[in-house]
């Protein structure tokens, strides 16, 4: 699991307010939520299949992230956005444009979850990570327990749509796997997986500006570069900070309703950048930088 500095779950409010992202205070100063968004629709403009618009920290743009992207759109023309000031807060931060990760796509690193994941006036979703097989080659989409297991609350075989609720209206969309297990929150993980449905999502595997992940995984080490795709962000990148932290994470057993509780989780990895992620991003593969391979779970 990766842990970043200001994770959250991005939800959509129903009847048109604003969105919000909830939040929880873990140890070490670090502030912690579930990964998943809500939001209003109309909030976000999507872009036609036809234009494909990046945004590329510079710590990206020189990356092999970058070269890998460029053959993975080759059919549409590219805009790339690099960085500049952010309008709230000091420093300097991606400027966020629509992002094909929030429309229909067959790409991973986009938005998706359980449909049966929303309340009277809310509906959540976060990001379908990755492509992983079994010994068996069936196929599954990983991502977090809170995004396809509906915080543990979901049963075999529900849907999960691509785009997410937070990205339909609140309705489903088109439906590309269902839920199949995921070890309960407490036992120091947040993930799940789903079986994919044939045909529905890129059977290579390819994320969102990222390509094909490298099929072997790394251990995250201090200084090391990472990136995700996720989204909310889309593509971006930082540096693992600790591999050792000891966190807690609050989580609501509905969409913004339900009962609060708090997991705790030990020897988690921690990744310095303030534009790494945002609400929705849960769920996303983190890979290293320099050859992707695969190295967290946000």
């Amino acid at each position: 699991m990766l842990v970043n500095l200001a994770p959250g779950r991005l939800r959509r409010d129903k009847h048109g307010r604003r969105p919000h992202v909830s939040g929880g205070v873990v140890q070490n100063e670090i502030k912690l939520v579930g990964r998943k968004s809500r939001r209003q629709l109309n909030n976000y403009g999507l872009i036609s299949p036809q234009t494909v618009v990046l945004a590329l920290p510079p710590a990206c743009s020189q990356s092999l992230l970058m070269r890998r992207f460029h053959p993975m759109f080759s059919r549409w023309p590219i805009r790339v956005l690099l960085t500049g000031t952010v309008l709230f807060g000091a420093g300097i931060g991606l400027l966020m444009a629509a992002i094909p990760n929030q429309g229909r796509t067959q790409f991973f690193g986009s938005s998706g979850g359980n449909v049966n994941d929303i309340s009277k006036s809310f509906c959540c979703s976060g990001t379908l990570g990755s492509l992983v097989k079994d010994s068996s080659g069936v196929q599954y989409i990983l991502s977090n327990n809170h995004v396809l297991a509906d915080t543990d609350q979901a049963a075999p075989g529900q849907n999960i749509s691509q785009p997410g609720l937070v990205d339909n209206n609140c309705r489903p969309a088109t439906t590309v796997a269902h839920f199949t297990v995921a070890p309960h929150l407490g036992t120091n993980v947040d993930a799940a997986l789903a079986k994919l449905v044939a045909g529905t999502m890129n059977s290579g595997g390819s994320i969102l500006g990222v390509g094909v992940p490298n099929p072997a995984p790394v251990s995250a080490k201090i200084n090391m570069g990472v990136a995700k795709s996720g989204r909310t962000t889309g593509l971006t990148c930082g540096s693992v900070q600790s591999v050792n932290t000891s966190v807690r994470v609050q989580y609501q057993k509905g969409c913004n309703q339900g009962q609060k509780f708090t997991i705790s989780y030990t020897n988690q990895v921690v990744v310095v950048s303030s534009t790494f992620s945002a609400g929705g991003d849960s769920g996303s593969l983190i890979v290293s930088k320099s050859a992707a391979h695969p190295t967290a779970l946000l």
